[in-house]
């Protein structure tokens, strides 16, 4: 993995936020991460009111620090601003050495949600407020490099892990004109904006 090879250059990383490549001994902590904050699958897979008679047997998505669930089910309205507090003080506790940071943010993934000081500020509704919180917390963290005197030496890279879900109609965000949505192989499941950020 990238912070496996990165460790070899004395690097330490965070993963913080959705992982989704397996919560069965395959934890960001079991493959080379040295922190871990964040969701083993996407939120949606929490047993969403479809679930039926099984929802007796399902307690929720959780939320690990490390290889420890710390919350579950997860409390949704405060989780971005938790992030945000735990990669700003993971730069602090960083500032003198390299590391690497992956945040990956659950919004705008469905079921939206936002929390209490995003709620209902977008004409755009909830996919609108998530959005907001998003490029918000994206902002926060560029500026806590700027204040630490880290960016001129930080190479930050913004993208997606796919088009939007256009079968949730709105809440799915949109692809434009092109074909094709998050999960298929036309262009609007796979191109995805990615922006290189070095000065």
């Amino acid at each position: 993995t990238i912070p496996q090879v990165l460790r070899q250059a004395n690097y330490t990383s965070a993963l913080i936020g959705k992982w989704h490549i397996g919560h069965v001994d395959c934890l960001p902590t079991q493959r080379g991460f040295d922190e871990f904050y964040g969701l083993p699958y996407p939120q949606d897979e929490g047993c969403p009111p479809k679930c039926g008679e099984f929802v007796k047997d399902w307690h929720g998505v959780p939320l690990y620090d490390g290889t420890k669930i710390i919350q579950q089910p997860v409390d949704l309205s405060t989780l971005t601003p938790r992030y945000n507090d735990r990669a700003l003080k993971f730069i602090e506790k960083n500032k003198d050495n390299p590391f690497f940071l992956l945040m990956s943010y659950d919004e705008v993934h469905v079921p939206l949600f936002a929390s209490k000081s995003f709620l209902n500020t977008s004409s755009r509704g909830l996919f609108g407020d998530a959005t907001s919180e998003m490029d918000d917390s994206v902002g926060l963290i560029v500026q806590k490099l700027h204040d630490m005197n880290l960016i001129e030496n930080t190479l930050v890279i913004f993208t997606s892990d796919n088009g939007a879900w256009t079968k949730e109609k709105s809440d799915g965000g949109s692809n434009g004109l092109l074909k094709g949505q998050k999960g298929e192989t036309w262009e609007g499941g796979l191109r995805i904006p990615t922006i290189f950020y070095w000065p």
